[in-house]
């Protein structure tokens, strides 16, 4: 009898030892992780948007190209004579970024106020997109314009440079003074 148990337990290991080796099989394949690294995006303060010297209740407009659009021109020897404000947009090759502004409706000096606006002027947007070589883009400055692929000379680009104009409403009875206000240009990829 103990014959007989060995032998079973023998033939019963063979057959599991068997049975074990015919169902281990195995199978693999790859694949890879992969990521682009972009460079970090980042807006640069350039130069502020001076309207220079402004007339009580004489409206004043500084294009996106820094000429005055309407109103009183000052001369290039005066302090604060007019100039576009810019911005530096770096980005990385090939991206899609949205432009926000965030802009004042005045510029104060203590409690006294000027109304400003950034609205187009006589068919002049007054914000542009400029890099070296190519047409500026011209748009209306808001809270949100896209660089996208349409728009084939700045997709690619990798620094560009905003410039934004505006208009101040002075009244009959402004206070002489210097007026400031903050003009905000927020940079997101899409």
């Amino acid at each position: 009898m103990k014959k007989i148990l060995f032998a079973a337990a023998i033939l019963t290991a063979g057959f599991i030892s068997n049975v074990s080796a015919q169902s281990a099989q195995s199978s693999n394949d790859k694949i890879q992780g992969k990521a682009q690294v972009i460079s970090a995006i980042s807006v640069a303060a350039g130069n502020a948007l001076q309207f220079g010297l402004v007339t009580q209740n004489v409206i004043k407009t500084i294009g996106n190209d820094g000429a005055v659009l309407r109103g009183t021109l000052g001369t290039s020897t005066t302090v604060g004579a007019e100039q576009v404000g810019s911005f530096g947009l770096f980005k990385g090759k090939n991206t899609q970024v949205t432009l926000a502004f965030t802009l004042p409706t005045y510029l104060s000096f203590g409690s006294e106020q000027l109304p400003i606006s950034f609205g187009d002027y006589s068919g002049h947007k007054l914000a542009r997109l400029f890099i070296t070589g190519k047409t500026p883009v011209e748009f209306t400055p808001t809270s949100s314009f896209n660089i996208t692929t349409a728009l084939t000379d700045f997709f690619p680009a990798e620094e560009i440079l905003v410039n934004i104009g505006g208009t101040v409403t002075p009244a009959l009875s402004a206070v002489q003074g210097d007026y400031t206000g903050d003009i905000t240009l927020t940079a997101t990829y899409n």
